[in-house]
């Protein structure tokens, strides 16, 4: 199982790198794709600090974290709706999302195991793990877990690849 811990620390100079200040609204992000539904999670410590993260690829929508006034801003890039990630994955711009099997380019786009070669469908980018509806499952405030199931042969990968992601806020001074 891989295990992402998402620590936050209180550093200071954070807000040098602000992008975006805007809190995001669950509703911007509640629909239906594929018959499966997307929603907007949020993970929270005892500091205040907070995480959203959605289910469409994983998306880590905002880290809000306080600035030098003591205000909670959002310090990741981000789009307010689920729409304009959606618009956006027809292009390499997948910001914040779930890479994948891979995370760069695969000579030939072909990949050998056991005497056999797999033909790969494009791995001139990262794989589409970060345009797929991930089953959620909200443990507590502050842990979100995510599930896929990559079937056999998805994007010409051999056998069938069962992926849990563990989103985890923590505290450490």
């Amino acid at each position: 199982m891989f295990l992402l811990q998402i620590l936050v620390l209180p550093i200071s100079f954070i807000n040098i790198f602000s992008l975006v200040t805007n809190y995001p609204k669950r509703e911007n992000f509640q629909t239906e794709l594929k018959g499966k539904k997307v929603d907007l999670f949020f993970l929270t410590n005892s500091n205040g600090y907070e995480i959203s993260i959605t289910n469409y690829g994983g998306i880590i929508v905002s880290i809000m974290v306080p600035n030098f006034n003591n205000q909670f801003e959002n310090i990741v890039e981000s789009y307010s709706s689920i729409g304009e990630y959606i618009h956006n994955s027809n292009t390499n711009n997948k910001i914040n999302s779930l890479l994948g099997r891979y995370a760069n380019q695969i000579k030939d786009n072909e990949l050998f195991l056991d005497n056999k070669i797999y033909k790969l469908n494009n791995s001139n980018y990262i794989s589409n793990l970060g345009e797929k509806v991930w089953t959620p499952i909200q443990i507590n405030s502050s842990e979100l877990r995510l599930y896929y199931t990559s079937k056999e042969g998805e994007n010409g990968f051999p056998g069938k690849l069962h992926i849990e992601i563990v989103c985890v806020i923590i505290y450490k001074s």
